[in-house]
């Protein structure tokens, strides 16, 4: 992922706050299309910020999306001070956004039968498929007593 790889973190944890700091990162999420805010299984790659977040960023969305006031109501009332209360609460707020998806998420993946369910060996295989697909026949290139589990990035092996 090129976001992760530029910026230093995970894409499910860029916060809002990366995005004011960084000005490059809010140029590259805003030309982003919408679809690449979610990954092939559907799920959102920036769970912290949120669809609000990419509509009102998106350059084909960001006029039509949300409350719009036009008139002297606008310019009177000037911007909105920051308040570190409002920070807090928000803050807080999307991290039980993000543990109730994670309970939910679980809670789903439960009821599913294994036969639905990726098997870990089938994706562990994959990993290493995608891992040496410049390298025809990998398996018989690795020395002797190196174990195929030991080549996988780290992440793969949390569940074993």
């Amino acid at each position: 992922d090129n976001l992760q790889e530029a910026y230093g973190h995970a894409t499910h944890k860029l916060q809002i706050s990366d995005v004011h700091r960084n000005t490059d990162l809010k140029e590259e999420l805003a030309r982003l299309p919408l679809n690449e805010y979610f990954d092939d299984r559907g799920t959102m790659r920036f769970a912290r910020l949120g669809l609000s977040f990419a509509a009102r960023h998106h350059e084909a969305t960001k006029n039509n999306f949300g409350n719009w006031v036009d008139g002297p109501l606008m310019t009177i009332a000037g911007p909105k001070k920051q308040s570190a209360r409002a920070y807090f609460l928000a803050t807080e707020a999307i991290e039980k956004d993000a543990e109730y998806r994670a309970t939910r998420k679980g809670k789903i993946l439960e009821g599913l039968d294994r036969s639905q369910m990726h098997k870990v060996e089938d994706v562990q295989e994959r990993q290493l498929q995608v891992l040496f697909s410049e390298v025809p026949n990998f398996r018989d290139h690795l020395p002797e007593g190196i174990r195929e589990k030991h080549l996988l990035p780290l992440e793969a092996s949390k569940e074993e």
